[in-house]
């Protein structure tokens, strides 16, 4: 490139805005296109990450475009996008951004180590066809050339005019010769097969012919997983699990791949119970085993194996994801209930608390979600946790558990003279639905109110009363009240002191 350019490309950065990084990401890697190519349907991808693509996925999708689903023949560098990479990514403005540029040259860094792309540096991004290609094909369709000529007999060639010979009938010459050009007669013969015959043969015998067919594929098939099968269950009695997946992914036959799976899945189960040290190793292997399985009651049965392993070894929040996530149906709730109760069994803890109140509305049977959520809410009270008694108060399912148990937080909070828990007490009191407890209730609170001198309050209560004489009844002992409170508050200070200095002194 040329200084001219260069300098063109410099002073033009200053006035182009900044390149949106969504357009030069790669769609495959989904990081910033290092060495961009542009294929024929106009998408643009990275160099390395589509020739891996065109080697390594699957026949249907291999030359595809991720896009636009549509066929790749041709694949161009793009010289352009790599010149606006560099002049409007890595640097904006003129300058270098120093983000962008370390953002770029990392990447640049990855993508050169990754071991990944080692068989595809250098080469083509749409592979050459193989010259032996015809020959494999040739190959493949060998058996199927000997069935059809079995089946179907050549039949005698056409004498052409241009070749007849008129001979006498009892010449000599022509008896001879009938035995000399055998070979050659043969080779006529093979290559004078009429294609209407075959396929009229066909035609006329299709349905036996396709029945054949499949019947010796599906023996193949049957044959071919069988003997995986065998090796499968050689490497698991050997303990190689990596190779036995191996084995597995190559047999057709799902039912067959499924138990050899599931066999996988649960000797990976079997060795972490030996295994303490590599014990998420294993387990988490056997997690990618089954998913590997499509049959759902084989599936969810080893995830409810998989999960009682987390939960007998205290790994808690994996197993509430495995439950939550990959179990489908089963005891879903008693795994969920076993969760709960092993929280609840470990010293309190604010995390613990909420992980108990996120699985408690995940459970559908309504006596072992009322069970945990009194459970929790006495732990909660006993350690005067009032804020996740009440939420999981709310957890409750019935309606008549909850009003009960509202009542008697109500009566907690109130007993503590605290002005905070008297508020609490009363947000607790507007959830209680019975009008003649809520009464009760608000008189109760403005007393409380009145005894630590919060006499504001305690008349602002008061008026929440929706009954007239139990309101005005109320208020007269609550003015009655307010005098003699004050009254002991001043006679009782001397001796509240005396007692506090003779508590200190002892």
């Amino acid at each position: 490139m040329s200084w001219s350019s260069l300098a063109t490309d410099y002073i033009r950065s200053f006035f182009q805005s900044p390149l949106d990084i969504e357009a030069i990401t790669c769609p495959l890697t989904q990081e910033i296109l290092i060495e961009p190519v542009k294929t024929n349907c106009g998408h643009r991808f990275d160099k390395l990450a589509l020739a891996l693509q065109f080697r390594t996925a699957s026949p249907s999708i291999r030359d595809k475009c991720g896009l636009c689903r549509a066929r790749i023949t041709s694949v161009d560098l793009d010289n352009e996008l790599i010149k606006k990479i560099q002049y409007r990514f890595v640097k904006t403005h003129g300058m270098t951004n120093k983000k962008n540029k370390k953002i770029f040259d990392d990447q640049k860094k990855e993508l050169d180590k990754a071991e990944e792309y080692d068989d595809v540096r250098g080469v083509d991004v749409i592979p050459q066809r193989s010259a032996g290609r015809r020959e494999e094909i040739l190959e493949e369709f060998r058996g199927l050339a000997d069935f059809l000529e079995s089946s179907f007999p050549r039949s005698p060639p056409r004498a052409s005019y241009e070749n007849y010979e008129r001979r006498p009938a009892f010449s000599p010459s022509r008896s001879n010769s009938s035995h000399a050009n055998i070979p050659r007669r043969l080779r006529n013969s093979i290559s004078s097969i009429r294609p209407t015959r075959i396929i009229l043969g066909i035609k006329n015998n299709a349905s036996y012919l396709i029945t054949k067919l499949f019947t010796k594929l599906f023996n193949l098939i049957i044959a071919s997983s069988e003997s995986l099968l065998q090796k499968v269950d050689q490497c698991i009695r050997n303990g190689s699990l990596a190779q036995a997946e191996i084995y597995a992914s190559r047999i057709s036959d799902s039912s067959l791949k499924n138990r050899s799976y599931a066999k996988i899945a649960a000797s990976y189960l079997a060795i972490a119970s030996l295994d303490l040290a590599n014990f998420d190793n294993h387990l988490i292997s056997s997690i990618r085993t089954t998913r590997l399985i499509t049959n759902p009651h084989i599936k969810n049965n080893l995830f409810q194996q998989i999960a009682q392993k987390y939960i007998d070894n205290d790994n808690l929040l994996q197993a509430k994801s495995i439950v939550r996530d990959d179990i489908i149906a089963g005891n879903k709730d008693e795994l969920f209930e076993k969760i709960c109760s092993k929280f609840l069994s470990r010293e309190y803890s604010l995390s613990n608390t909420q992980e108990v109140l996120s699985i408690i509305p995940l459970i559908t049977y309504g006596t072992i979600k009322d069970n945990l959520s009194l459970n929790l809410l006495n732990k909660c009270i006993a350690i005067n946790d009032f804020e996740n008694a009440e939420n999981a108060i709310e957890k409750l399912c019935f309606t008549f558990r909850k009003q009960a148990e509202y009542s008697s937080l109500f009566q907690v909070l109130i007993n503590s003279n605290s002005d905070s828990n008297l508020h609490r007490a009363l947000h607790i009191n507007d959830k209680i639905e019975s009008y003649f407890l809520k009464n009760i209730n608000y008189r109760k609170v403005s007393f409380k109110f009145a005894e630590i001198r919060c006499f504001k309050d305690a008349y602002k209560i008061v008026s929440k009363i929706t009954n007239p004489a139990t309101r005005r009844f109320s208020y007269f002992l609550l003015t009655i009240k307010i005098p003699f409170s004050l009254l002991y508050s001043i006679v009782s200070f001397p001796f509240r002191k005396i007692i506090s200095w003779l508590k200190k002194e002892r």
